[in-house]
């Protein structure tokens, strides 16, 4: 690993109004390293990469790239120097295939009878060729990209980095939309990136994630670096204390018995309202009191439309019917229920 780091933030801060969101931050990321930058919610994780990405500006310090101080005003600027930043919500375009989305504001052009168009073809072909670098198969590069799973499409959003040959990728909370099988295979191709050269800042508050993928880790509590870590070397216990200032208690469960049925679904349908919403199709629920359901899924998988549905945000025509506390809502609004 390099002894010169590629990325280096000094004495970073940036208030909002009365909340100082980051104080005196400094880090630096290694050529070839995965940087875990970890943190609780509220910890100051989101500012520190909007300073470092370009969408805001600090009020104090600096931030040096290869040697060099530098000042991005905008997101394209650190584009320019190398930096891609991947957001939780991947920020794709849904109703665009997956060669328009790796292009995104970067279109290529050719004249057809003296006008500029589009050259799809060309986006094609070079996404297909970014995303063969990671091992990804998507065999329809002229669908909609909504088309495609959570691993994929988070596929395309780093096929888009390595295309436009990012020296440092920011992947915050990259696994939250992820299956644990999609998520093996991301920490797979990142650490192919990272031994290619690549230096990515990772953003996570699971520990068990910054354990098993990353080289070292910079800490963040309240706005402030509480430590560094080689995390590797340290337990959940350890990283936690560092995250939340204290050891964390036990919170042992006590089983009992649940009671009566309070919520009820019975094979409950409903069609997507949504262009890009997820249907829903004959659903059994029942949750009881002094009970607590969990509804899993991936991101996308109807957990959203079920939500609207049980809360009476969404009213309309359906098979199957929900019941509250033994009497019909099917009819009743939100504030009714």
């Amino acid at each position: 690993m390099s002894e010169t780091p590629i990325l280096k933030v000094q004495g970073v801060s940036k208030r909002f109004g009365g909340v100082h969101a980051l104080e005196n931050v400094s880090l630096e990321l290694y050529p070839g390293e995965v940087l875990a930058l970890a943190g609780d919610n509220g910890a100051g994780k989101s500012t520190l990469i909007k300073i470092i990405s370009g969408v805001l500006h600090p009020d104090e310090g600096t931030i040096w790239y290869s040697g060099s101080e530098v000042t991005f005003e905008n997101p394209q600027k650190a584009r320019e120097h190398g930096i891609e930043t991947i957001y939780q919500d991947l920020a794709l375009a849904d109703n665009l295939d997956v060669g328009a989305n790796v292009f995104l504001g970067r279109e290529p052009l050719k004249r057809v009878l003296g006008f500029p168009v589009l050259d799809r073809k060309q986006m094609r072909t070079q996404a297909a060729g970014a995303l063969r670098v990671l091992d990804i198969q998507i065999h329809r590069f002229d669908l909609p990209i909504r088309s495609l799973s959570g691993g994929q499409r988070q596929a395309v959003a780093i096929g888009r980095a390595i295309h436009w040959k990012a020296k440092i990728l920011i992947m915050d909370e990259p696994t939250s939309v992820l299956t644990p099988q999609a998520v093996k295979q991301l920490f797979a191709t990142l650490r192919r990136l990272a031994d290619e050269g690549m230096s990515i800042l990772y953003i996570s508050h699971k520990l068990e994630e910054i354990r098993t993928l990353c080289d070292t880790a910079t800490v963040l509590r309240a706005g402030k670096v509480s430590g560094t870590a080689r995390p590797r070397d340290e337990s959940n216990a350890s990283l936690a204390r560092l995250m939340v200032g204290s050891d964390l208690e036990e919170q042992p469960l006590k089983a009992r018995a649940a009671g009566e049925v309070r919520l009820e679904l019975k094979g409950y349908s409903m069609a997507a309202r949504d262009p890009f919403g997820t249907a829903l199709s004959s659903i059994d629920l029942a949750v009881r009191a002094g009970e607590i359901v969990g509804i899993a899924g991936v991101s996308g998988n109807g957990q959203k439309e079920l939500l609207s549905a049980l809360s009476g945000e969404t009213i309309g025509a359906h098979a199957g019917s929900i019941s509250l506390c033994g009497r019909d809502v099917d009819a009743l609004g939100a504030a009714q229920r």
